[in-house]
């Protein structure tokens, strides 16, 4: 239950227990029950309920920083782990309110796909009810399933879940900070063969991040797309600026994966081409490589 829904049960259950306790109080004792006395006594009854409520609401929310504060750490350090998807699957479990369910169960996964996971991914997108979820998150849960099917390259699924939720991206586009779908826009793009839109919307996606991760996951494709369009120095030097952004250890393979096939494209294959080309591309490959450590 949302806190502020649960703020008026704890208000509402309150005031009906505490005018509750005293009558049962002036039945007990064979007092009248005075109209001052009763409504002084029970409003201290029902601060005393609200002040209970409000402790456990604190501790709760401080445990649930703690929790994702660890989860944030160990995907950072170790990647998506087996023991990130079990603490945020049990609250999944542990959320009674449907609403609070959903919004879990997005977290999770949200999760599932940067980590990889694609097939479970799916499958808990599917087990959300949409009408349980908030405006964003509803737009979060198009973007998740839009970005996922482009990550296994199954562009028809993407294109139509995009043109069947099209409001829902254009509400998001309309938003402060959009970044998050407009690289999901750029990355499609990428994916129709519209390369010359998909630069432009990931600089535009890059300019609104909000944080190096976010910046990262531009830079890379940003890197992939002058790839195709045969700037091998700006694709270079984005993924250069990816590896030096790079939070998460998923990111971190990402770019050592962009490395390789950078150098795959333009780095010599033989010691004798690479001295023949020693001014060409290898020196960003040289760089690159440093970098991405």
């Amino acid at each position: 239950m949302p806190a502020a829904e649960e703020f008026c049960f704890v208000i509402l259950f309150g005031s009906y227990f505490s005018i509750l306790l005293e009558f049962l109080k002036s039945l007990i004792s064979g007092k009248p029950l005075l109209p001052s006395e009763a409504v002084h006594s029970a409003g201290i009854t029902l601060l005393v309920i609200v002040g209970i409520w409000a402790v456990l609401l604190i501790i709760r929310i401080t445990v649930r920083g703690a929790n994702n504060r660890r989860i944030e750490r160990i995907v950072n350090e170790q990647g998506v782990t087996p023991e990130v998807i079990a603490l945020l699957a049990a609250r999944v479990r542990r959320s009674r309110d449907r609403s609070v369910k959903a919004h879990a169960r997005l977290a999770l996964a949200s999760c599932l796909s940067e980590g990889g996971c694609y097939d479970r991914c799916f499958e808990e997108l599917r087990e959300i009810d949409l009408a349980y979820l908030t405006g964003r998150a509803a737009e979060e849960y198009f973007n998740i399933y839009v970005y996922t099917n482009l990550m296994i390259g199954d562009v028809r699924a993407a294109l139509s879940i995009y043109e069947g939720a099209d409001v829902y991206f254009e509400r998001a586009l309309s938003r402060r900070n959009p970044a998050a779908v407009m690289h999901t826009l750029g990355v499609l793009s990428m994916a129709k063969g519209d390369l010359t839109s998909a630069e432009t919307i990931l600089l535009s996606a890059r300019s609104m991040a909000a944080d190096s991760a976010a910046m990262c996951d531009c830079d890379m494709f940003l890197s992939l797309c002058y790839m195709e369009l045969g700037k091998p120095q700006l694709a270079v030097g984005a993924a250069r600026t990816a590896a030096a952004e790079a939070v998460s250890l998923n990111q971190k393979r990402s770019v050592e994966g962009l490395r390789r096939r950078l150098e795959q494209r333009y780095a010599p294959h033989t010691p004798a081409q690479r001295k023949e080309d020693n001014n060409e591309i290898p020196a960003y490959c040289t760089d690159l490589d440093g970098a991405a450590h």
